[in-house]
């Protein structure tokens, strides 16, 4: 008999990759899980490297098998842009990258030293951003803007 292996990222629940485990006697057999088949930016969680599978003849117990992964420490950039809405320097708009490290929910502030003196975050815009690093190293949203007016 042929068992799905399901390589599941325990934070989410989310399946990142399978495979399949071939038993083929009667009895209790261990699967062993294929480090090959976990995708980059993931790794196997220690605790689930091996699971026991009883074959009773017409099924197997469990019906499927199941290896947890954790996610490697993932860096992603995102984009942030610094946009003057008037004044002297109207319209100049300043751009930087930040590296963010780790998947999850991150919060991003406007850097200083980036827009003139003078200016100041505009109160329609957000004083930070929520932005989300995915286990693949992707960030979403992939760029934030703060805005800037110039009040005097």
């Amino acid at each position: 008999v042929s068992l799905p292996v399901l390589y599941v990222y325990r934070a989410t629940g989310n399946t990142v990759a399978t495979d399949s485990h071939r038993i083929t006697a009667y009895g209790t057999s261990t699967a062993y899980a294929n480090a090959a088949k976990v995708p980059t930016n993931y790794v196997l969680d220690p605790a689930s490297q091996s699971q026991t599978v009883t074959y009773l003849g017409s099924s197997a117990d469990p019906a499927q098998i199941i290896f947890y992964v954790k996610a490697t420490a993932v860096e992603a950039d995102l984009k942030v842009r610094y946009i003057l809405l008037d004044g002297p320097q109207y319209g100049t708009e300043y751009e930087e990258t930040v590296v963010l490290t780790g998947v999850g929910i991150h919060t991003v502030l406007p850097s200083t030293g980036i827009v003139p003196p003078l200016y100041e975050i505009a109160p329609w815009t957000p004083s930070s951003h929520t932005v989300t690093v995915n286990a693949d190293g992707t960030v979403t949203p992939n760029e934030v803007i703060f805005q800037y007016y110039y009040p005097y």
